[in-house]
């Protein structure tokens, strides 16, 4: 879970209301690291315009910049160091996308999208930094909890990422999108901000009526 609120990135990432500690938060480095380089959306401070943390772009891919950060990694520093070199953008039929990226010399591909759209592509799955064969079982139990999740109004993205041969000048749906290795899924959920039920209730004293 990721304390905080809306888009600033203060806050930590919590366990049973325990702050991660480093080392714990490096076997699921992968995770964060695909979150935000699979998005377009970004994070801005607050400015003249704007009185808090503001995304720019998709706001749902903006919400993986600060979870980023809580995860200790550098927003800035991963976009210069992983440079864009193509995209397969999202689409209702795939119900995914994917953002190819350089790194050292390296292709890198990175997923994200519906729990079982993402599944049906991947055939490994990475435990805590170490990958192993992903199995129906395994399979299962992510969409069990994906449905749990959805139960309580949650919306879940699956992130998953593959290498590719320097030498790929093209990338295709068909020939890309297969071979990943599943990375996980986060669940988000986008509540009232801090301050909101005051205001209403404010307004009601005043009364102004409120149409939502």
């Amino acid at each position: 879970m990721a304390s905080g609120d809306g888009y600033d990135p203060k806050g930590a990432i919590m366990e049973k209301g325990k702050k991660l500690k480093k080392e714990d938060l490096e076997n699921f480095k992968q995770l964060f690291e695909d979150g935000f380089l699979a998005s377009n959306g970004r994070v801005e401070p607050p400015d003249k315009e704007h009185k808090s943390w503001y995304a720019i772009g998709d706001p749902t891919e903006a919400a993986f910049t600060p979870l980023a950060i809580k995860a200790g990694l550098k927003p800035d520093e991963l976009d210069k160091n992983f440079p864009l070199v193509h995209e397969l953008p999202f689409d209702s039929e795939r119900k995914r996308m994917t953002v190819i990226r350089k790194h050292k010399g390296k292709l890198i591909a990175y997923m994200k999208g519906g729990l079982i759209s993402v599944l049906d592509v991947c055939t490994h799955l990475n435990d805590k930094g170490k990958v192993i064969p992903l199995t129906d079982k395994i399979k299962q139990e992510f969409i069990d909890k994906n449905q749990e999740f959805a139960s309580q109004s949650l919306r879940v993205l699956a992130l998953a990422y593959r290498d590719f041969p320097a030498s790929v000048k093209k990338f295709t749906i068909k020939e890309s999108e297969k071979d990943f290795v599943f990375a996980g899924f986060v669940a988000m959920i986008d509540p009232p901000r801090i301050g909101v039920k005051e205001a209403v209730e404010n307004a009601y004293k005043a009364g102004i009526r409120i149409m939502i």
